[in-house]
């Protein structure tokens, strides 16, 4: 859920020395250069009990409209079981596909596959522009150059089902969700921690104690947003924060899911199972909270925020046909578009399970 903030870091710095992060490589002096939103891509998950493999779908803006099942028609095959998670680098986006053990490196305009890099049991991934870094069901995490799509390291075994991770500075924060070794109903199966890994050596440097079961991260440059999932009974789900300046850990709100806006808002959901969904918005300037009014669908599945436009989107499961009260998982999903004000601006069919929601933009040229 949730990649869209490295590739963006990558779009900006390119506007600066002008790296392949832009799509304009005829950087002169003179001239200054916006960014512009084009789309987003909506990674599908499909269902692993029914199987259903999951697919690629793509919003453009500038056509209104939803291009379904993008991968399949590009490359003749199925994206696999269970894609679950994407990152944009350098005009291609990588797909953790969990259960063919790979990552699929996709070109962001024509959707062919230009690589397929083998990572046993792939989580989820992110980018500092220069390489792409992979968490895993194995407790390691994969280093993967974004030039030669190889990977360039592999970590030894650093904890157990590694799931969100975030790059900030130097270092990689990964969370270690569960523990492996342990049946769900056992107590101590769902972890606490967050690792702190330093971004050349793949080593951890600290351990930092979060809420149980960390799954998903994100950064502002300065603190790491942690979304703990708890134990879904006892212990809530709920959004945290650590400061990159001595890992303290604060409590931020009840959350089940978030998205960065690149700017001043962390957008969350609370959307416990048979419970009805809230909405919210967290200032990171100024630390506070506030209920965001927002007609939001009934059965949310991943949220996300345009950096560029600021628009906010939810994806979110249908109804079942047969139990309209109870959410389906294998009938085609929505996807909602809201302006930042959170007014509905329209609505989107997509595929089943839409859980991770990935923007698009490119650099352009201004004259002066």
């Amino acid at each position: 859920m949730k990649k869209y903030l490295s590739s963006l870091l990558c779009l900006l710095l390119g506007l600066t020395v002008f790296t392949a992060c832009g799509d304009d490589n005829n950087y002169l002096p003179g001239r200054t250069y916006s960014v512009v939103a084009d789309g987003v891509f909506i990674v599908n998950e499909g269902s692993y009990y029914s199987q259903i493999n999951g697919s690629l779908d793509y919003l453009n803006y500038n056509t209104e409209t939803v291009n379904r099942g993008i991968f399949k028609s590009a490359n003749a095959r199925s994206l696999g079981g269970t894609p679950n998670n994407a990152v944009l680098a350098n005009q291609e986006l990588y797909v953790a596909c969990t259960d063919e053990n790979r990552v699929e490196v996709i070109n962001d305009s024509t959707y062919k596959s230009v690589a397929q890099v083998s990572v046993t049991s792939p989580r989820e991934v992110a980018t500092d522009g220069d390489y792409v870094y992979v968490t895993s069901y194995t407790g390691k995490v994969s280093k993967i150059d974004a030039k030669t799509h190889q990977i360039a390291k592999t970590s030894n075994t650093l904890g157990s089902h590694l799931e969100g991770i975030v790059v900030l500075n130097g270092y990689i924060y990964v969370c270690n969700s569960t523990d492996a070794t342990k049946q769900y109903t056992d107590p101590d199966y769902y972890l606490s921690t967050v690792l702190r890994i330093n971004k050349s050596t793949l080593a951890v440097e600290k351990e930092i104690t979060v809420e149980k079961n960390p799954t998903e991260l994100l950064t502002d440059g300065t603190y790491v947003y942690v979304l703990c999932s708890g134990n879904y009974s006892d212990v809530k789900a709920c959004l945290e924060r650590i400061s990159k300046y001595n890992d303290s850990v604060t409590k931020i709100t009840d959350a089940t899911m978030m998205a960065y806006d690149d700017g001043n808002n962390l957008y969350y959901v609370n959307a416990p199972y048979g419970v009805t969904p809230t909405y919210g918005v967290y200032n990171v300037t100024a630390q506070t909270t506030a209920s965001l009014s927002i007609e939001g669908p009934k059965f949310p599945y991943s949220i996300g925020a345009d950096p560029v436009s600021g628009d906010i989107f939810i994806a979110a499961l249908s109804p079942n046909p047969d139990y309209p009260s109870s959410a389906s998982y294998t009938t085609d999903g929505a996807l909602y578009r809201y302006s930042s004000a959170g007014a509905l601006k329209k609505k989107y069919t997509i595929g089943v399970n839409p859980g991770t929601l990935v923007f698009k933009s490119h650099a352009q040229v201004i004259y002066k």
